[in-house]
């Protein structure tokens, strides 16, 4: 259960690398001397329930799925960092659709707002903000919301992005953990 009271449906995508033999399988060749496929899943968090599955060669890239992957309106999709791609995050925006992914450091952004945040509970900071660099405000012209989050147990400092600016800024991070 987790504990996340939401209107929405709630996907995680993530994959994983099955290791093969390659002399029985000389088709997966991932490397010189190993063969593996990846599994990409498309979870249904809600229900622990898969709604997508795609096998491909490990050689393939993760965030090549997001071409593939079904994307509902009025859904949240959560990946990991290997997903941030600023071109089709904004396709998934363009269908009405939510994500939820961890920033990575080198992300440049620019904070155009600060909402207030509850620090007792690990928020310790809700921002608008937008692309800086030239190439990347092309892919995703739009504001983002930025949430910074401490999480206590594993003393954690995640920095999450967001196209929902409605939800609590806590439930975004619940929503990734």
């Amino acid at each position: 259960e987790l504990g996340i009271d939401l209107k929405l449906s709630i996907y995680a995508l993530d994959s994983t690398v099955i290791d093969l033999c390659l002399s029985t399988f000389p088709w997966a060749t991932f490397r010189k001397k190993k063969a593996a496929v990846k599994v990409h899943t498309l979870l249904n968090v809600q229900t622990s329930i898969p709604t997508f599955i795609f096998v491909t060669p490990a050689s393939v890239h993760d965030v090549n799925m997001m071409d593939t992957i079904p994307v509902d309106a009025n859904s949240v999709y959560t990946m990991d960092r290997a997903y941030l791609d600023f071109e089709r995050l904004y396709q998934i925006n363009q269908l009405s659709a939510f994500f939820v992914i961890p920033s990575k450091r080198n992300t440049r952004l620019r904070r155009i707002y600060s909402a207030p945040v509850d620090k007792t509970i690990g928020v310790q900071a809700d921002q608008t903000v937008l692309l800086v660099g030239y190439k990347s405000r092309l892919a995703y012209p739009d504001p983002f919301r930025r949430i910074r989050y401490h999480d206590a147990e594993r003393d954690k400092r995640l920095v999450f992005l967001t196209n929902n600016f409605l939800i609590p800024a806590k439930t975004v991070a619940d929503i990734y953990r």
